[in-house]
């Protein structure tokens, strides 16, 4: 279910004017859980990106975990259109984590969606209790 909700969104390409969680993503102190931007391989004038708020459920936070690890490590180990792919947790809120993942392009992002770890993240998402509220996911182009 979540994927078709991915792939709905991805299909609109919303843009934004801004990053709906703040310039400083990732920097959430000793919490942090976060992965590095890849440099750039390539000069591409606008790429295409997501930032992602999901509130886990506290019984489901290990889960969650190592769900989110195998999906960021295939992610960018494995993906060649992926530029980048920062997570963590709230500095504030306990068990909501913020997501920001940029892609070269839209077909990078979709192909990211067939990728054998993105369904052992799907597997986790899927579970009726997974999330305490509905997932919020903006897409947009990066502007230069």
């Amino acid at each position: 279910m979540l994927l078709i909700f991915f792939l709905v969104l991805a299909s609109i390409a919303l843009t934004v004017d801004s990053f709906s969680i703040g310039n400083n993503f990732g920097s959430f102190g000793s919490r942090s859980v976060k992965t590095p931007f890849r440099p750039r391989q390539s000069k591409i004038e606008m790429k295409y990106c997501l930032n992602v708020k999901l509130s886990v459920n506290p019984a489901k936070r290990e889960e969650f975990l190592a769900a989110i690890r195998t999906n960021a490590k295939g992610t960018l180990t494995n993906e060649p259109g992926c530029r980048g792919y920062l997570w963590g947790e709230s500095a504030t809120s306990p068990n909501v984590f913020h997501f920001q993942e940029q892609f070269d392009n839209k077909e990078s992002f979709l192909e990211h969606t067939k990728a054998p770890h993105f369904q052992v993240w799907e597997a986790f998402a899927q579970q009726n209790d997974a999330f305490t509220a509905p997932p919020i996911i903006d897409f947009f182009d990066e502007m230069k």
